[in-house]
């Protein structure tokens, strides 16, 4: 009997041990669970401030090119408009002293004429002098004196080339100002399509030969069409 109750006392005893490991095992796992999501939130937490200063920084920085760039239109702005007030203030002082120079030599023109004496005192000196002035030539000034004029030098027009020394573009735009003046006939600009589609056409670096043969062709054409005529 007392066998018996010490096995059912061993097996309580190893029971509440098993229950109380257990417990304790739930209560890390739990502390654990609470610790990982404080770490989660608190991460969450830093990076939504991180986010609001970026875009904080962000606004500030636009504002202050925002602010930068009002200050310079302004000062534009103020150079502009002193500038306009410096060529007034200069158009000013021109039209003043226009106006000051005739009024001077007005008064000195008259200055001289008092000065000078009168034909009725003097007839036969204001004769003699009226005698002189007519003897002598007119002073010529410079702005009487015509000059020749420049011939204006002959421009011969510009040579043609040797249908040797065209290249497919120069042949291109040659023959298209020939035919945009209505320099070469209707055969010769069907031809010259002809050939130069054939040209864009062979592509490739197989058909280099055959692009150096349809070039020959169109100087040949050129110096038939173009090159041995006279316009």
């Amino acid at each position: 009997m007392e066998e018996a109750n010490d096995q059912q006392l061993r097996r309580t005893t190893e029971f509440q041990e098993l229950l109380s490991i257990s417990r304790a095992e739930e209560m890390e796992q739990r502390d654990l669970a609470l610790s990982e999501q404080q770490a989660a939130n608190t991460q969450r937490f830093l990076t939504a401030s991180a986010e609001s200063n970026v875009d904080k920084m962000k606004r500030l920085s636009q504002q202050l090119s925002e602010r930068l760039q009002e200050i310079q239109l302004e000062q534009e702005t103020q150079q502009a408009s002193k500038a306009l007030a410096e060529k007034r203030q200069l158009r000013e002082l021109g039209a003043g002293g226009e106006t000051t120079q005739p009024k001077a030599k007005a008064k000195v023109a008259a200055e001289n004429l008092g000065s000078l004496p009168s034909s009725s005192t003097n007839p036969r000196g204001s004769r003699q002098a009226r005698q002189r002035e007519s003897s002598q030539p007119p002073e010529i000034t410079g702005n009487e004196v015509e000059l020749p004029e420049r011939r204006a030098r002959s421009r011969s027009p510009p040579k043609k080339l040797q249908p040797s020394r065209m290249g497919i573009q120069r042949l291109r735009e040659t023959f298209k100002e020939a035919i945009n003046n209505n320099k070469i006939n209707a055969t010769d600009q069907g031809t010259f399509n002809n050939l130069y589609q054939q040209w864009v056409s062979a592509r490739g670096n197989q058909n280099q030969k055959l692009r150096a043969q349809i070039v020959k062709e169109l100087q040949q054409l050129y110096k038939t069409s173009i090159w041995q005529k006279k316009y």
